[in-house]
This record gives structure tokens, sequence and C-alpha cells, in this order.
């Protein structure tokens, strides 16, 4: 799968889990509807102006647009979408506690991830 192919699915795991339809994304990136339906269906190059204003329409950073075969993932699209939209609301306190555990869940799962050793004695 191509690089514009992923990134055409992942607008369109974005908009479908913020509720917009291709018509509301367009409006709000001001580019076509035709543009985005070529995006989203791997039809269309975009421009890095494109993406720019695409990933503003969506409220999410640049690089979203280019996160690996995961984020092709219409649930896990969703559910990052949500965490970041909630996240936004929280006071800093608790967006720091939100962080800390975030950052916990991710060592656990480093931990009991299975390490290759190469070479052992």
């Amino acid at each position: 799968m191509t690089d514009h192919i992923r990134i055409g699915l992942r607008v369109r795991a974005l908009r479908r889990a913020k509720g917009l339809t291709q018509a509301e994304l367009a409006d709000r990136a001001e580019r076509s509807n035709e543009a985005i339906s070529g995006m989203e269906r791997g039809r269309y190059r975009p421009t890095l102006d494109t993406l720019i204003a695409v990933a503003d329409a969506l409220d999410v950073p640049l690089a979203a647009l280019f996160e690996g075969s995961r984020a092709d993932n219409p649930k896990r699209a969703r559910l990052l979408a949500t965490l970041a939209a909630t996240s936004r609301s929280l006071p800093d306190a608790d967006l720091e506690t939100a962080v800390e555990l975030v950052g916990a869940l991710d060592r656990r799962r480093r931990i009991a991830a299975p390490t290759l050793v190469i070479g052992g004695a």
C-alpha cells in the first residue's frame, strides 16, 4: 500500500471518528468535496498545504496523518480522537495525571512484551 493511500485511509478514519461528512471536512479545510473524496480513496496525492488544512480541520497534529498501519484501524483512530478531544478539556493537573497513566500503561506493555535474545549464553 502506498503512502498516499495510507494517508487517505487515515483521513477517512479520523473524519468518521469526528462524525464529519466529506462535505463538512471539505468545508472546514477549504477544499473541494472531490479533493477530500479523491484523497480518501487514494486517487489524489495531496499537497503539503492540503494535508496541513485537513489536519487543522480535523483538529489533529499533521503527524497524525502519517501514522503507521495501526492508525489505519478505524476503531483505533476513533479511540485516539476521543482521547485527544477529552484531554483538551482537562485542567493541567488532571492532564498530568492522564499522561502519567498512559505512560504507565506503555511501560507495562513494554515489560510484558517478549524480548529477543541474540547470541545467548
